[in-house]
């Protein structure tokens, strides 16, 4: 029979309790669901009462009276409360004030902690693996971490020095699902304390690093930090307030803005812009392996990008710190050089080159949707393009590089545009996906940019059939080659595919060719009567009329 759920009292003798305990992890420490109705081993109402049980006579018991446990067996509690908080049916005793308030004293980063108390503890460490499956499942439980100016006092203990990998890790952690849940909690995080100055220290200490001695000096545990640390400075960040109806979901009121929509992201990003070459750095400093083109925490640090304007005046901020002194074309390009190396290998992952073309519909069928490294396509691909589309538009230097890369005049259009081995080709076979709505949109505003935000260049770029849709969207709904175009217009391209009309005349007659090379003869003989007897009854009605062939008898 299995052990029962631990359920101490006060005067539960030790050595008693820790044998519960002890018992209880052995079987359960991997187990994610223990009520009976959701396929586990208890009722609800025990959940509850062991839950209730061992945060009063425990955890809160421990912080009122520091002798009454040892440390193993509030450890060993804090273990079995890590482990049932993984399910938030029964653990509402878990999310009220007086437990979270316990567990951030223990946790050692309340706003009344003196410096005699070690965050790196096993106990503290425990105590943040609670809080934050406390804060993952549960809205109240967010909600009564606010009210204790949890968030805050993160932010504060949280500094450069504080604080080994695991404990930095969980903060951070702690600090990303307060802010991912409430934008209000960001805009006071941001405006009232020093957490900008503080998450812009981690990051400049990793990726200084990873510029000096590669990626491999920083260790799983320190890349675990760095990610996190980006993932919060990408909630710090957001502009919730362009998101229509959303307001009183993140807790701010529905007035219209003040601002527009740039000078209201300038003054929510202002305090962390110095971030900025730090990301940036991090970014260029690690390889791109074709095999695994984005990888952590490299795709974080372009997320949390994408918050920030990019203008023709602030595009200099954007240089790695490592070429932050060169004057150089080359330092200019660094990042724009890594982003399109980023998603050239994502694209052709994606979209693999098979004997009849590209077949993008071969992978959106059924609505699979392609992947990247074992992820969704749409959500690896979009961000490096947003990214790379911000500065194509602040820089012509920028924009005449991408183009070479991506866009190059000397397209092969030897056959249709969309349905050939290179990046270029994809990217315009992703302009008319129906299966990556987010990286069809910033693949053809990134061409298009590339084109000068010119409908008729991209038209005649891609073909009108390829942008059709997109210029729809945009609200260009009349063909750009009927006005203002006319004379660039090449007689011997295809206007709607772009591709050379002789080359498509050669392909079509291939095609017919090896279609007929394939029938048998008793086809061929069936195919040819048809043809026959369809010229004979043309020739009776009158719509042809045969002409015996001259000189014949």
């Amino acid at each position: 029979m299995p052990p029962q759920l631990p359920s101490p009292t006060a005067s539960t003798p030790p050595e008693d309790l820790r044998e519960a305990l002890v018992g209880f992890l052995a079987i359960h420490a991997t187990a994610s669901t223990f009520v009976v109705d959701n396929g586990g081993a208890f009722s609800l109402e025990d959940k509850s009462h062991s839950v209730a049980a061992l945060v009063q006579n425990v955890v809160v018991l421990r912080v009122s009276d520091p002798s009454k446990w040892p440390d193993q067996i509030v450890i060993n509690a804090l273990n079995c409360l890590r482990v049932l908080a993984r399910e938030r049916q029964g653990c509402g005793a878990l999310y009220e004030i007086e437990s979270l308030s316990a567990l951030i004293t223990l946790g050692s980063f309340g706003p009344s902690e003196g410096n005699d108390r070690d965050i790196n503890s096993p106990v503290s460490l425990e105590s943040l693996k609670c809080l934050v499956n406390c804060l993952h499942q549960s809205a109240e439980a967010r909600a009564a971490f606010e009210s204790l100016d949890g968030p805050a006092s993160l932010a504060d203990a949280i500094k450069h020095s504080a604080g080994g990998p695991e404990a930095r890790f969980l903060m951070l952690r702690l600090l990303f699902l307060a802010t991912g849940h409430s934008a209000l909690v960001s805009e006071q995080l941001a405006t009232k304390t020093r957490i900008a100055d503080h998450i812009t220290e981690i990051i400049e200490e990793y990726a200084l690093r990873v510029a000096q001695h590669g990626i491999r000096s920083v260790n799983s545990a320190e890349q675990n930090v760095l990610s996190e640390a980006l993932k919060v400075l990408f909630n710090l960040t957001l502009d919730r307030s362009e998101f229509a109806g959303a307001a009183s979901m993140f807790g701010l009121s529905e007035t219209k803005p003040e601002v527009d929509d740039a000078s209201r992201k300038e003054r929510r990003t202002a305090p962390f812009k110095r971030a900025i070459p730090f990301i940036t750095t991090l970014i260029t400093s690690v390889p791109v392996d074709p095999n695994t083109p984005l990888p952590a925490p490299v795709s974080h640090a372009v997320h949390s990008l994408l918050n920030f304007p990019v203008s023709p005046a602030s595009v200099a901020a954007w240089v790695p710190i490592a070429n932050s002194e060169s004057k150089t074309q080359q330092a200019s390009l660094a990042l724009p050089n890594t982003l399109c190396d980023v998603i050239s290998y994502c694209v052709l992952l994606a979209m693999p080159f098979a004997a009849g073309g590209v077949g993008l519909e071969d992978y959106e069928k059924d609505g699979i949707t392609p992947v990247v490294c074992g992820q969704n396509a749409d959500e690896v691909i979009a961000p490096p393009v947003l990214v790379l589309e911000q500065l194509v538009r602040s820089s012509d230097e920028i924009k005449a590089y991408v183009k070479s890369r991506l866009a190059p005049e000397n397209i092969n259009r030897a056959q249709r545009l969309d349905n050939s081995d290179n990046v270029t080709s994809r990217l315009i076979r992703l302009m008319t996906s129906v299966s990556m709505e987010r990286t069809k949109t910033c693949v053809s505003d990134l061409l298009f940019a590339l084109c000068n935000s010119n409908a008729s260049e991209l038209t005649l770029y891609v073909g009108y059939g390829n942008a059709a849709g997109y210029l729809f969207n945009r609200g260009i709904t009349s063909n750009p080659l009927a006005s203002g175009a006319n004379d660039q217009i090449r007689s011997d391209l295809d206007p709607i595919t772009g591709e050379l009309k002789s080359s498509r005349s050669a392909s079509a007659a291939e095609e017919a060719r090896a279609a007929w090379d394939a029938l048998s003869d008793e086809e061929k003989e069936n195919e040819a009567r048809r043809l026959a007897e369809l010229m004979d009854r043309l020739n009776q009605t009158g719509v042809i009329k045969a002409v015996p062939k001259s000189g014949a008898n």
